[in-house]
């Protein structure tokens, strides 16, 4: 079977979707708040949704948007803790991660690797070794001035520093971190001396402790984005707009068979529309075709 051009569908984490639909008032939102961030109002926030619901995507769609307004983004997806991690493990892990997703080599970052050479930090490649001192540092203290030398170093090449960051219910298990990044992005010369916008997603579980009235850390990372369904016509939009230029033919039953499966949900909408694109025959798929049992994606 010849396929005229790779799969269009992106199910895997990390794959930018070709388009993104349903979001537009979301993207709107992003736009106003990065405008605000560069003046000065950085006002942080959170996105929630379930599983497969497109956060990864929409912080992928935010850094394009940052990135075309020339703006240093950021995008760091965190990975899993545990309780034998501390809370300096995880402000180790910020503050490796966010400057090496910036568009500019360690090397130019002068101010960075300067406080990081203070420290008797080792660098090999982008990746950075903290010695055995660095645990007589308060966590809050060791982010906050790795964050003023780290704007210290991009502000004449852009006017704020957006840091995105995918999945922060994986910091459960630290959840002190959470105060610790606010009262850093809290501290007076932070405000002052920095324009650095942070967007945290999560899925719902993992934030909803911090939803409880009036605490601290679901009011200072406010308002949220809560990612809703896509309806029929976006999922719709979106299987087209993935097929166009393919030479791949979805017949109109197969289209509502998917939309119907996927109820909403984009990785669903993905993963479907991906393994049939796979199994199409001279660039249609129609229910023509025999699928085994064992084969039914339905």
């Amino acid at each position: 079977m010849m396929i005229p051009v790779p799969n269009p569908f992106t199910p895997k984490t990390g794959w930018e979707p070709k388009i993104i639909v349903g979001r537009d008032t979301d993207l709107e939102f992003f736009s106003r708040k990065l405008y605000e961030a560069r003046r000065g109002r950085c006002d942080h926030f959170v996105i929630t949704g379930d599983w497969g619901m497109g956060k990864t995507s929409l912080l992928y769609k935010f850094k394009e948007l940052a990135q075309a307004a020339h703006i240093f983004a950021s995008l760091v997806s965190i990975n899993e803790f545990t309780r034998k991690n501390s809370d300096l493990d995880g402000v180790k892990y910020l503050i490796e991660q966010i400057p090496r997703r910036f568009p500019v080599p360690l090397s130019q970052l002068k101010n960075f690797m300067k406080e990081m050479k203070a420290l008797d930090v080792e660098v090999i490649g982008r990746g950075l070794i903290f010695p055995k001192k660095v645990e007589g540092i308060h966590p809050q203290t060791l982010l906050t001035d790795a964050l003023l030398a780290l704007w210290q170093d991009i502000q004449e090449h852009s006017e704020a520093g957006v840091i995105l960051l995918d999945d922060v219910q994986n910091f459960q298990p630290i959840s002190g971190l959470f105060t610790i990044l606010k009262n850093a992005l809290t501290d007076e010369q932070i405000i002052k001396e920095t324009k650095f916008f942070f967007i945290l997603s999560s899925i719902p579980s993992g934030w909803e402790k911090f939803q409880a009235k009036h605490h601290p850390i679901g009011r200072y990372f406010s308002p949220r984005i809560q990612l809703q369904k896509l309806n029929k016509a976006d999922m719709r939009k979106v299987i087209q707009s993935a097929l166009e230029e393919t030479g791949v033919e979805f017949e109109e039953e197969i289209i509502k068979r998917v939309i119907s499966h996927a109820e909403g949900n984009p990785y669903q909408l993905q993963q479907v529309c991906a393994g049939l694109y796979d199994k199409q025959i001279g660039g249609k798929v129609s229910l023509i075709k025999k699928i085994e049992p064992e084969e039914d994606i339905f």
